[in-house]
């Protein structure tokens, strides 16, 4: 608990995009770096184990294809949404410091733990309303998450159910 984590990464993409027809590309191909850092902070509340997440990345893609019967390409390169998560145990697991923590780990063979979180898209990212391509979204996204964890020796079995409903789910 009272506990700062940070973390870096990076990601090449490759893919093949497949786009609704009526919008006039094909071919779509697109090739992505992707430099992420990440701060976690995890403490008590209520007396549960609960943490808090940012996560902020940096890209630069190339996307490639066929608009209106014409090769074209264009690139981007700027910073993405952020994400923002708070998450919170609400069975198992304990908020434990130290030797406290290091001795309930070494004892427990059996455990079930239930959590619960909240994912926020904050539209921080690179946006031009004038492009069909864009790094950020332009808007606030709230993503509800319930997992659980059971573990049983070596073995752990995680389910994670969530809530994700496309911005453009109602065309």
């Amino acid at each position: 608990m009272d506990t700062n984590f940070t973390a870096a990464a990076y990601a090449y993409t490759e893919a093949d995009i497949f786009i609704d027809p009526a919008l006039l590309l094909e071919n779509v191909k697109m090739e992505m770096d992707t430099w992420a850092g990440k701060y976690i902070r995890t403490f008590a509340l209520f007396d549960k184990s609960s943490r808090i997440d940012v996560t902020q990345a940096y890209q630069e893609g190339k996307w490639t294809g066929i608009l209106d019967g014409t090769r074209a390409s264009t690139s981007r390169s700027g910073w993405s949404d952020t994400f923002v998560r708070v998450a919170m145990n609400l069975y198992g697991a304990p908020p434990l410091r130290g030797k406290s923590f290091a001795s309930y780990r070494s004892k427990v063979n059996v455990e079930t733990i239930v959590g619960m979180a909240l994912v926020v898209r904050l539209p921080t990212g690179e946006y031009k309303k004038d492009k069909l391509i864009n790094l950020g979204q332009n808007r606030f996204a709230f993503r509800p998450q319930l997992g659980v964890t059971h573990t049983r020796g070596k073995w752990r079995t995680e389910t994670i159910v969530h809530r994700t409903r496309s911005p453009h789910s109602h065309i």
